[in-house]
């Protein structure tokens, strides 16, 4: 894990607003994302890793964005195959816990 966002808190500190718990998690594998950024730096604008965990009435939603939406051409095409790949055996993980 590379960053944790707490948005509830960060908006409870600064404009005072009270939400329902919020967390966004930066996941990156710093080795899939020194080879995007070797494919284009530009891809650091949308950095296909974070996870959003939402606290929901019946517990937690969590959304991952696919990498192969995020990152489409056929430069990233390998990349984000394997990045895909390997977040969906975390949401499986995740589903069976």
């Amino acid at each position: 894990m590379l960053a944790e966002i707490d948005v509830a808190a960060t908006f409870k500190e600064k404009p005072g607003i009270d939400r329902s718990p919020l967390k966004i998690l930066g996941a990156c594998n710093p080795d899939f994302a020194n080879r995007a950024l070797n494919i284009d730096p530009s891809v650091s604008f949308v950095p296909p890793c974070n996870v959003v965990l939402e606290s929901v009435a019946d517990g937690t939603h969590m959304s991952i964005a696919d990498p192969r939406e995020l990152m489409p051409g056929n430069q990233f095409a390998d990349l984000a195959d394997e990045a895909s790949r390997r977040l969906m055996a975390v949401i499986a993980v995740v589903k069976g816990a």
